[in-house]
C-alpha cells in the first residue's frame, strides 16, 4: 500500500508541474495572439486551434488533482447520520463503484482517442488525456477503496 501511495504522490507532482506549465503556454499564446492581432492584423488559427485543447488538459488535471485531494464534489450530508463503520463500508463501495465506471471509461477512451487519430491525424493525439484521466482516476478509487477497507479492518 506504501508503494502504492508513493506512485500516487509522484503522479501528483507531474499532474501539478503539467498544470502550471499548460495553463502559463496557454496565457502566452492567447496573450501573443491578441497583441499580434491588434497591432500587426495578423492572427493565428493554430493558436484558436490549440487554446480549447489545452483547457480540455487542465481541466481533466485539475479534475484528477482534486480526486487526489479528496476536494471533489460529494454528498457528506448522509455520512454525518451514520455510525464510522458504515462510512467507511460506504467509501469503499462508493470507490468500487468509481473504479469500476472509470475503469470501462478507460477502455472506451482507447476507442475514442484512436477515431480522433483517424479522424484528424496527428491533432488527434490531443485525445490522450482521456485516457490519463481515466487510468489515473481508476488508480485513484482503488487506493480509496484500500484505504477504506484497511480503515474499516482496524476498527
Amino acid at each position: 500500500m506504501h508503494q502504492l501511495r508513493k506512485i500516487d504522490n509522484i503522479i501528483q507532482k507531474i499532474e501539478k508541474i503539467l498544470i502550471t506549465l499548460i495553463f502559463l503556454l496557454l496565457i502566452l499564446l492567447l496573450f501573443f495572439n491578441i497583441i499580434s492581432r491588434n497591432f500587426f492584423h495578423k492572427s493565428y488559427n493554430f493558436i484558436l486551434e490549440l487554446s480549447p485543447l489545452l483547457v480540455v488538459w487542465l481541466s481533466f488535471l485539475g479534475a484528477s488533482l482534486a480526486l487526489k485531494q479528496n476536494r471533489h464534489i460529494k454528498l457528506d450530508i448522509l455520512f454525518r447520520y451514520i455510525s464510522p463503520k458504515t462510512q467507511h463500508a460506504l467509501r469503499s463501495l462508493c470507490a468500487l463503484v468509481g473504479l469500476m465506471i472509470m475503469g470501462l471509461l478507460a477502455l472506451g477512451s482507447f476507442t475514442f482517442v484512436s477515431s480522433e487519430v483517424e479522424m484528424f491525424g496527428n491533432k488527434g493525439w490531443g485525445a490522450v488525456i482521456f485516457i490519463f484521466f481515466f487510468m489515473i482516476s481508476s488508480f485513484r478509487f482503488l487506493l480509496i477503496g484500500l484505504e477504506s477497507i484497511n480503515n474499516y479492518r482496524s476498527m
